[in-house]
């Protein structure tokens, strides 16, 4: 499948033996069995399924990698490793444009020209990705005040791999963006599968410490990115000319798009950076173990958004409204469900998968376990907004309700500890929820979409199982 001007036929040498074995392989798959059939049809609802068994085997994988570092690191390492660790990720995403969402949009929204817009969009993600590295080598030493110089300055070192990590995001949501999914799942699980290995490697070794584990963690992302530019450039065939104008249009439906692509990055990463300065290493260590566990819940949700943006973006809002409601509700419901599960469990599986000194993240953990049932459904009420090209004013109340996380963290975490860690993230999830559901008729002129399933959700999903079945 190539994206933008046919007819050509003009090759991307370097990777050209890459690209071939590649297709051999594809194409050898297809015709071996009905099991590849699937895995390779992009429809709705078997790329969503798809994309659920890649994320659930990367959550496999980080489950693995965290139990590693956190049984040969403790608490105190666990920490240590996580204060160098999470900048170049974190950085990257902040500084990153909108370049991920927005090649999403312009790809379906005009996908005669697709090609002409991934060059320019990998370009501002190279140099956004640089700023981003410059910025968090000079702030990072005011933030681990509590550290070690010679750990600031290793934090400072692995900064390197943020514009790499920025063009592999471009890269991934370009792959995204054409429906390949295949292709996409693939470059979800090579920085984890990398990373295991990594590790499995250092343990061998007998050099597993907090510096080697960072080490693991962040050179992955260097094969990930040189797969990413090989499947850009099999599916649009891009010539290296940038034109002002394409320049322009990337750079408005970006800067636009950026807020709301901030926030998002944020919920994910904010808590535990701004956690660095409020705790100790120790402390710091349990609820990443927590966070690390809870964010096994955010597999469905994170899975159906991989799908359900390319797929509504561009349509029109009565299409997306219904879409996306549809996808609030199923995945409202199993969150929620699954919440309760591992928030029984979570006693035996701390003790048991992380060891006994991590027992106190039981409490942090059944918080921020429901936590995940909020965001799950904020998640998606986002992606409505980004399809609509109507991300604006979403994105400053988003930003409230984020940023009412900072002084909630400075009040509750020196009074309740770890505890109090959670309980504040869960009171910002939940103001953004609030503001997320107000902008649907400030904004779409529309109802939000009612979060509790109906008998119809549950008829509509076994007619689309159905349908999938005789595909």
């Amino acid at each position: 499948m190539h994206i933008g001007q046919k007819g050509r036929t003009r090759s991307v040498r370097p990777a050209a033996l890459c690209i071939q074995a590649m297709s051999t392989v594809e194409n050898r798959c297809w015709s071996s069995g009905r099991l590849f059939r699937y895995l390779t049809l992009t429809s709705g609802l078997l790329a969503t399924f798809q994309t659920i068994l890649t994320s659930a085997a990367i959550m496999i994988i980080n489950v693995a990698t965290g139990i590693l570092t956190a049984r040969y690191l403790g608490p105190d390492g666990r920490g240590e490793q996580a204060a160098m660790a999470v900048w170049p990720q974190l950085f990257a995403f902040c500084f990153s444009v909108g370049m991920a969402q927005t090649i999403i949009f312009k790809v379906n929204h005009d996908r005669s020209h697709a090609s002409d817009f991934v060059v320019p969009a990998l370009l501002v993600s190279a140099v956004a990705g640089t700023a981003a590295g410059l910025s968090g080598v000079a702030l990072i030493p005011h933030w681990l005040g509590n550290y070690s110089r010679e750990t600031i300055w290793f934090a400072q070192l692995m900064m390197v791999a943020t514009p790499l990590s920025a063009i592999y995001y471009v890269g991934s949501a370009g792959v995204q963006a054409a429906g390949r999914f295949l292709w996409y799942n693939i470059l979800l699980l090579i920085p984890p599968v990398l990373t295991l290995l990594a590790l499995l490697l250092l343990v061998a070794l007998g050099e597993f410490w907090p510096k080697t584990s960072t080490l693991a963690y962040i050179l992955p992302v260097v094969p990930a990115l040189t797969c990413a530019l090989v499947f850009v450039f099999r599916i649009y065939r891009p010539v290296f000319v940038v034109r002002p104008h394409i320049m322009r249009k990337l750079l408005s439906y970006g800067m636009r798009v950026w807020g709301i692509d901030l926030l998002v990055t944020l919920s994910r990463q904010v808590d535990r950076a701004i956690l660095i300065g409020l705790l100790s290493a120790a402390d710091l260590g349990a609820y990443v173990v927590a966070q690390s566990i809870a964010s096994v819940l955010y597999i469905i949700p994170n899975s159906v958004c991989a799908v359900l943006y390319p797929r509504t973006a561009g349509r029109s809002p009565k299409e997306i409204l219904a879409t996306s409601g549809f996808a609030i509700r199923i995945c409202g419901i199993i969150v929620g469900l699954a919440a309760i599960v591992v928030g029984v469990c979570a006693p035996f599986l701390l003790t048991i998968l992380y060891g006994p000194a991590f027992a106190e993240a039981v409490v942090p953990f059944r918080i921020l376990a429901a936590d995940a049932v909020f965001t799950a459904i904020n998640i998606l009420s986002v992606q409505v907004f980004m399809a609509a090209g109507r991300p604006g004013l979403v994105a400053i109340l988003q930003a409230v309700g984020l940023a009412a996380y900072i002084p909630l963290a400075f009040v509750l975490v020196p009074l309740y500890g770890l505890n109090g860690a959670a309980v504040a993230w869960l009171a910002s999830s939940v103001l953004r929820l609030v503001s997320i559901f107000c902008c649907f008729p400030l904004v779409l002129n529309a109802r939000p979409p009612w979060p509790i399933p109906r008998r119809s959700d549950i008829a509509e999903l076994r007619a689309k199982i159905s349908l999938e079945r005789r595909a």
